[in-house]
């Protein structure tokens, strides 16, 4: 049997009660008989940025955090089990820069690198996006992309995007434990009919 993929997953939230969909996103994926959630980090809460990295003044404040899984999963298995979940969440179609339930990103998959029409891992925006990397570090301090380097490093650049911890990983997990369960249907594993 093959050994399972170390991925990292982003998750970010700017509607509703933001901390309850993450949670709810992450309880979803330990629910998922093909994958298994190893760590999750504390939540941040950062503002909304649009073009060029311009803060969007009319959008809500995001909620932003990382896990780390364990799946015997394709990475493209994998984006479709988390585009079901995001569905099944209330995620509808919008604009890259629009506000969103829930947004799931396949950010790193083990040491691959992927680039076809429907995915690109390193998801192509990380390395510019504080809110992606401060929970990465505090899920992995040494964490690098090959030809890049460590995560840590390129956050420093960053820090003028501001992340304020919201939630520590401890309280997230708690919140977790709360959550309800995402409809198990949006859950089965196998490609989208």
């Amino acid at each position: 049997m093959t050994p399972p993929v170390r991925a990292y997953l982003s998750l970010g939230t700017n509607l509703g009660d933001r901390l309850a969909n993450l949670a709810q996103a992450v309880r979803a994926l330990t629910d998922s008989r093909d994958m298994e959630v190893v760590h999750v980090s504390p939540v941040y809460e950062t503002a909304p940025l649009g073009p060029a990295g311009a803060v969007v003044a009319d959008e809500p404040a995001y909620l932003n955090g990382a896990v780390l899984i364990e799946t015997r999963l394709s990475a493209q298995a994998l984006r479709e089990q988390t585009s079901r979940i995001e569905h099944a969440m209330g995620r509808r179609e919008h604009g890259r820069w629009e506000s969103r339930v829930i947004d799931i990103d396949l950010v790193l998959y083990g040491e691959q690198r992927i680039a076809t029409a429907e995915l690109t891992v390193p998801h192509a925006s990380m390395l510019e996006r504080a809110f992606v990397l401060r929970p990465l570090v505090d899920l992995d301090p040494d964490l690098s992309v090959a030809g890049v380097g460590t995560l840590a490093n390129l956050l420093e650049g960053l820090s003028w995007q501001g992340c304020v911890l919201y939630a520590t990983a401890e309280a997230f997990r708690a919140e977790i434990g709360a959550a309800p369960a995402v409809p198990r249907s949006s859950r089965l594993s196998g490609p989208s009919p």
